[in-house]
């Protein structure tokens, strides 16, 4: 039985509370890796601690760094080609969620140097990938470029301690882990600051592609994605629908793959290693895909969000349809309902009568949002069953229907913890993302259960989301532990445990 969207957050969150008081260790985890990292951290500090059982390797203490440098930078270094493809997903990858809130994208880094050095950005942006320092390519020596960073960082300190994102303890920690961070960045040693490029390496874009391959394989071909899935549903590969060798197709699908990475790390959003990496990955899943007899793609907690709302959507028309059904004159149907009738007295049909036809047209509902690759095939049949189930209750319930849901109000109040407030935010994302977004959230939430980002569903980049979702909860979580609703330890361990389950859902993990 696959995992609901509240059981998947009670696992985030139930790691993240074991692990972290201030800082989240978070695993690069992807449906198509199969390793995961172990972790703790360090409760005095808020600085996440890496066990890592073969070498040993812990994270500096005092100032939340990580011991090893490339960690600290943001970038991290080739898999072992002969580890296998999941070589980077045990790569153990940690960050603080005060460390989210001071990140900068390495282009605000370039942007500062270029306007220094009065040079073109695109100039000095191109110099520095292919290699030049910061110093170098802006023609900013590198101890004023350092000073006018930092000057800049602790502004931005300064303003998240006055909206309340970060306390004065935090605010001193996150400057003290991001000068070495600044100093990489200037001498050249990191071609990506991104904090998510740091997390995933990728991971996101990798899952993002393979979760749309029935899509990309039709657009490369000019075939009907729909026809497809039917194809894959009746037992044939991917391959074998397309009309392809599997080979050759995953190898035209992984060119797809690879502008992606390609463009990552032109953005400055993904260390070249990573993208190498992800593209050695990436080719091996999709060579397993399309040969798959019958592929079908994992249940996502997006997916399973969405079709939780189409089933409450479809129950919701249950009366409609057993009017329609019903020789009744309107007004005495409904009149019925209200006054605590229930749909098949309301009707006056039989439980015989109703359940098939309403139920074959939810069950033409959720086909075809599993064509239009917004269910797996294995998902939607779970949810005709549950139609089946809700739908016998619904049919006898009394005065179905007519009873409106009342709203409740997301606060401290109906919280009984801090973590409850974290898991809470967890479970509302994709609505505060909409909100953020200016969209609507059945819009987004459609688009993510087709296989995209949450940051491709915003669209937006990966760390301007991260840091806005963040510093909200953060702000609200720092309120409470200031006016005593939660003692300040149990804020921290709730925004550490916030940020390692959102980091995990914009991995689509």
């Amino acid at each position: 039985m696959r995992e609901t969207m509240k059981k998947r957050l009670a696992v985030l969150m139930g790691a993240a509370v074991l692990t972290a008081s201030g800082g989240a260790l978070l695993p690069a985890k992807a449906a198509w890796a199969e390793t995961v990292s172990v972790t703790a951290a360090d409760e005095t500090t808020g600085a996440s601690v890496t066990a890592d059982e073969s070498t040993g390797t812990t994270a500096d203490e005092t100032t939340g760094t990580s011991a090893n440098a490339e960690e600290s930078t943001g970038s991290s270094p080739a898999a072992d080609e002969s580890t296998g493809p999941s070589a980077a997903a045990e790569q153990t990858k940690q960050v603080s969620y005060i460390d989210i809130l001071a990140s900068r994208n390495l282009s605000s880094y370039v942007a500062q140097a270029a306007a220094l050095g009065d040079q073109d950005f695109d100039t000095v942006w191109q110099e520095v990938l292919t290699g030049k320092s910061l110093s170098e390519a802006s023609g900013v020596p590198a101890g004023d470029l350092e000073a006018a960073l930092l000057q800049s960082l602790a502004q931005s300190l300064s303003a998240d301690v006055e909206n309340g994102a970060l306390t004065a303890g935090e605010a001193e920690q996150t400057k003290a882990s991001a000068i070495a961070t600044i100093r990489a960045v200037i001498a050249g040693a990191s071609t990506s600051a991104s904090v998510q490029a740091a997390l995933i390496g990728g991971a996101d874009i990798v899952q993002s592609r393979l979760d749309r391959v029935i899509e990309d394989t039709a657009a490369l071909l000019e075939l009907n994605a729909r026809e497809l899935r039917q194809s894959l549903r009746d037992g044939r590969s991917l391959a074998e629908a397309s009309g392809q060798d599997a080979a050759t197709l995953a190898a035209q699908l992984a060119g797809m793959l690879n502008q992606d990475l390609d463009a990552s790390v032109q953005a400055g959003q993904l260390a070249r290693a990573d993208a190498d990496t992800r593209k050695r990955e990436g080719l091996e899943a999709l060579g397993r895909i399309v040969a798959e007899a019958g592929y079908d793609r994992e249940t996502t907690p997006w997916m399973e969000q969405y079709g939780n709302a189409l089933l409450a959507s479809q129950l919701g028309f249950a009366v409609n349809y057993a009017y329609a059904l019903s020789s009744r004159e309107y007004d005495d149907f409904y009149s019925d309902l209200a006054e605590g009738a229930s749909i098949e007295t309301a009707s006056g049909l039989t439980e015989k009568d109703l359940l098939p036809s309403i139920s074959a047209m939810i069950g033409n509902a959720v086909d075809e949002a599993w064509l239009n690759g917004k269910l797996s095939a294995g998902y939607a049949d779970e949810l005709k069953l549950q139609a089946d189930e809700q739908l016998k209750t619904a049919l006898t319930a009394p005065g179905y229907g007519q009873s409106k849901a009342v709203a409740i109000a997301d606060d401290a109040a109906v919280a009984a913890s801090a973590q409850d407030y974290a898991e809470g935010r967890l479970s509302q994302v994709a609505a505060d993302v909409a909100a953020w977004a200016g969209t609507r959230a059945d819009v987004l939430l459609e688009k993510l259960a087709q296989g995209q980002t949450l940051a491709q569903a915003a669209g937006t980049d990966s760390d301007a989301l991260l840091r806005a979702l963040v510093k909200s909860v953060a702000v609200q979580l720092n309120a409470y532990a200031a006016d005593g609703t939660f003692t300040e330890k149990d804020v921290a361990s709730a925004k550490s445990s916030y940020t390692a389950g959102l980091v995990q859902l914009l991995n689509n993990a």
